[in-house]
């Protein structure tokens, strides 16, 4: 009796296999396509709405676009996120939706994106976003810029992201007179584990 329900349960399972197989063949390719065309038109209205909250006049409404901005990493979003993060005005909390732009243009990594993050390291209210958004696209335009302010740590973490065309000039630059400096690219040093860093990162301990 007991064989009888399993044959019983083996038959029926089989018949569910080839009923949800038939139904898997059903969908044709039009129909594939209008998934994925429907797919892709609730991104853009997503991103179209986003868009429009980031130049609300409401900077948390702005930052929070902004951050979602950063999420979807569509590179439709660049050219507002540059114009997000240059512009002033808002309020005294304008520097957030700045910040929170920056922080989404390194997360998209489009190369539009870095002439106007190296113009940020200029402020030192966007320069720690703009130097980690500059890390994670690691466009070599960005390294000159980012030695020019080795002095703050967000830009030694970006600079040690490029690995080895900065190693020498880290190194050298463990005899910079600003402590800062010093102890910067010594952090840069660390992040691109170069060997040949070793040497010079333990004679600055001797000192």
């Amino acid at each position: 009796m007991r064989v009888f329900r399993d044959l019983i349960l083996i038959a029926w399972t089989l018949c569910l296999l080839a009923h949800l197989g038939v139904l898997i063949q059903a969908q044709t390719p039009n129909d594939q396509a209008g998934s994925a065309d429907a797919l892709a038109k609730q991104q853009t209205e997503r991103l179209n709405r986003l868009i429009v909250a980031l130049g609300d006049r409401d900077w948390s409404t702005a930052e929070k676009a902004a951050k979602e901005l950063g999420d979807l990493k569509d590179t439709r979003a660049v050219e507002p996120l540059i114009a997000a993060l240059h512009a002033l005005g808002r309020s005294l909390n304008h520097w957030n939706v700045q910040r929170a732009a920056a922080t989404a243009l390194g997360k998209i990594k489009d190369p539009r994106a870095v002439r106007p993050l190296i113009e940020a390291l200029r402020s030192r209210q966007t320069r720690s976003s703009a130097a980690t958004a500059l890390g994670e696209i690691r466009d070599p335009q960005a390294i000159d810029p980012l030695f020019v302010v080795l002095q703050d740590e967000p830009a030694a973490t970006a600079l040690g992201s490029f690995g080895e065309p900065v190693v020498q000039r880290l190194i050298a630059r463990l005899n910079d007179k600003n402590w800062e400096v010093r102890a910067n690219a010594a952090t840069a040093l660390g992040v691109t584990r170069d060997a040949r860093a070793v040497g010079p990162l333990v004679a600055t301990m001797k000192i």
